[in-house]
């Protein structure tokens, strides 16, 4: 029997959960930004810096990608505290604008290997086209403290998606071109 831990969300349409029987985190959010303009803020370099982390937290710096099944992608982040550390992994699967997938590999874990997926479906938000962005990423197994390490990294997913939804509802604005 599984028992998933649900966060508390910073916004109405996000959630995370850990499920420490299974070593995976799940978590989702509403985006008011169309699956194409999403899986580029994905993908591209100048837009994760942008969006993956916060000021409170950690920020990334230095994305390196090579965006196609087998290549290679990292990335540099730097704690509130100036602990600096790495992730890096390879690409699995890349379906154009539906689902991502790639290895996930953080210095703080020994680059210990986990999975991190994304699904993209179209939804419409106040009758504009937006995307729900599930994230789940698996392999927490084996990991020293697992289950302190699965909820620390659920709370980081929300705060990620979250994130991303902000930038997102910016992209979605006609101000803006992509």
């Amino acid at each position: 029997m599984t028992n998933p831990t649900t966060l508390p969300d910073s916004s109405e349409s996000s959630s995370a959960e850990f499920d420490a029987a299974r070593g995976t985190i799940h978590a989702s959010v509403d985006i008011a930004a169309p699956p194409d303009a999403v899986f580029e803020a994905l993908l591209d370099p100048a837009q994760l810096a942008t969006w993956w982390g916060s000021d409170d937290s950690y920020r990334t710096h230095d994305w390196d990608i090579d965006a196609h099944v087998g290549g290679e992608w990292a990335v540099h982040t730097i704690s509130t505290s100036g602990d600096e550390g790495t992730v890096r992994g390879e690409y699995l699967a890349i379906d154009e604008p539906r689902s991502l997938e790639y290895t996930w590999r953080a210095s703080w874990d020994d680059f210990a290997p986990t999975i991190v997926r994304y699904e993209l479906t179209p939804i419409l938000i106040d009758d504009t086209e937006g995307t729900r962005l599930d994230v789940t990423h698996t392999g927490f197994y084996g990991f020293t403290g697992c289950a302190s390490t699965g909820i620390a990294q659920t709370h980081k997913w929300n705060g990620v998606i979250v994130s991303l939804a902000h930038v997102g509802t910016l992209y979605a604005t006609p101000e803006l071109v992509l």
